[in-house]
C-alpha cells in the first residue's frame, strides 16, 4: 500500500513507512524478551534444538547416532528393491 501512488502523496507514504519501521524496531526487542519469558525451558520442551548454550545441533546428532537401529535400512527397503528389479 505504501508503494502505490493512489494511496496519498509521496510524502505521506514516506512518513507512514518511517513510522511503521520505527514502531517495528521498538517491538523487536520487547517481543524477544516476552518470548524468552513465556517459553518453557529446553528441559521441558525436550528438544535438542532448544539448548540455550547453542549446542542444539550437536545434541541432535548425538541422539541420532546413538539411537538403536539408526543405521538399519527401513522395513520397506526390500519391497522397493524388488519392485525396482521387476521393471
Amino acid at each position: 500500500m505504501l508503494e502505490k501512488e493512489r494511496y496519498g502523496s509521496h510524502d505521506l507514504r514516506k512518513m507512514l513507512q518511517k513510522e511503521i519501521t520505527e514502531l517495528c524496531g521498538e517491538l523487536v526487542n520487547a517481543s524477544v524478551v516476552i518470548t524468552d519469558a513465556i517459553t518453557p525451558s529446553s528441559f521441558v520442551i525436550g528438544s535438542p534444538f532448544a539448548d540455550f548454550n547453542g549446542e542444539g545441533f550437536k545434541e541432535y546428532l548425538n541422539i541420532l547416532y546413538t539411537k538403536e537401529h539408526t543405521f538399519l535400512r527401513s522395513n520397506y527397503y526390500e519391497t522397493l528393491k524388488r519392485a525396482d528389479t521387476q521393471k
